[in-house]
């Protein structure tokens, strides 16, 4: 089965990229909840744009049954309601698609990492059990600590688990009215998010497969749940391959031997600024470069570092020339002089093409700062 994530669920297949015409893929519905929810099962991945350890199924709780319980990086609790066809119909009414997650967090807000961890026990049993034909379940089969740290690759204390909840509605199409009752709820403070899940067989009548296409309709930033007390997290890999392309175009201008010279408190920071190595250049000037997909933003800027203003003058008299590469001057006298910013759809749209542009246009803005302040 191939998996992919589309802005509009209806798929074609480019019959030959010599000549014109396609052929749009036949959608499939659903014939169950539980197919779809075996599909989620077996593929947490697909619930949202982030790695889910799942931790039970069909949990009985004193309010009712949760489709999926599963947590988050942080330990957070994630409960899942899955619905085949309309959000909004059949046997889930607009009121209890929404209510019935609610209603499932609701006890589950109380639970601490022993409870959590014997609703992992049990889920484990079942699926022993053969319960559920899912295949292999992430983790070592161990405790609810050591497969965390298997799946997310750090671990957390016990008593950071569950900070807050979360809630996921899941149908092949979400509703106008439960979007809009979603988004109200998201508003007062609740953290919801819908999806939808639907299937296409390929025009290939020679073929059997079949396509998943995902959209998540309401959502919101991680930063949104991220605990305060743990750290935010840092992409040196990912501000490493933006740098790498970037270097060629202002290697001259910083006078740096290597990329390492240019960034003196490294690259595993939240925002990293790159620090000239250029005599002429002014010390309190720096280059962030402050890639987040948790965060579904990527921001490039000069910043005025401490109290004070030198050099911001010359970057602000060259409001014209940073227009042209798109780089937007502001009023600011410290902090973000220059700047851009992209907003990310998903942390998926990180693609080569993307990458290349910030990494152009983060040598354009390294190369015009030194332009404002060294002359040939």
């Amino acid at each position: 089965m191939t998996v992919l994530s589309v802005k509009t669920l209806e798929l074609y297949n480019l019959e030959d990229s010599d000549r014109k015409g396609t052929t749009q893929y036949e959608r499939i519905a659903i014939d169950q909840e539980e197919t779809l929810e075996n599909w989620l099962h077996r593929n947490p991945e697909l619930l949202l744009d982030e790695q889910v350890l799942l931790i039970g199924r069909q949990v009985r709780l004193n309010t009712g049954v949760a489709d999926l319980v599963g947590l988050d990086r942080w330990g957070n609790v994630l409960v899942v309601e899955i619905k085949k066809g309309l959000s909004g119909s059949g046997s889930a009414s607009e009121g209890s698609i929404i209510s019935q997650p609610l209603e499932y967090s609701e006890p589950l807000s109380s639970f601490n990492y022993d409870d959590l961890d014997d609703l992992y026990q049990e889920y484990q049993e079942r699926i022993e059990r053969s319960e559920w034909d899912v295949g292999e379940i992430p983790g070592s089969g161990g405790n609810l600590l050591t497969d965390f740290k298997s799946v997310f690759g750090d671990g957390i204390e016990e008593h950071q688990f569950n900070s807050t909840q979360r809630m996921v509605v899941v149908a092949e199409a979400v509703t106008r009215r439960t979007e809009q009752n979603v988004r109200y709820l998201l508003e007062q403070g609740l953290n919801f998010q819908c999806l939808e899940i639907q299937v296409f067989r390929s025009p290939d009548t020679e073929t059997e497969s079949t396509t998943l296409a995902t959209q998540t309709v309401v959502d919101y930033p991680l930063g949104r749940v991220r605990p305060k007390d743990q750290p935010s997290p840092t992409y040196p890999a990912l501000v490493n391959e933006i740098v790498e392309r970037a270097y060629p175009n202002f290697q001259s201008v910083t006078n740096a031997a290597s990329i390492s010279e240019l960034f003196p408190e490294g690259i595993d920071h939240r925002e990293p600024r790159l620090v000239s190595q250029n005599d002429d250049h002014p010390t309190s000037i720096k280059y962030r470069l402050a890639p987040k997909p948790d965060d579904r933003t990527v921001v490039i800027a000069i910043d005025a570092q401490g109290n004070s203003v030198a050099g911001v003058s010359e970057l602000q008299s060259m409001q014209a020339e940073f227009a042209v590469e798109g780089l937007d001057v502001t009023g600011n006298q410290t902090y973000r002089v220059v700047t851009q910013k992209w907003e990310l759809e998903d942390a998926e749209t990180l693609g080569e093409e993307l990458l290349d542009e910030i990494a152009e246009q983060y040598a354009a803005l390294i190369q015009l700062g030194h332009e404002a302040f060294i002359t040939a």
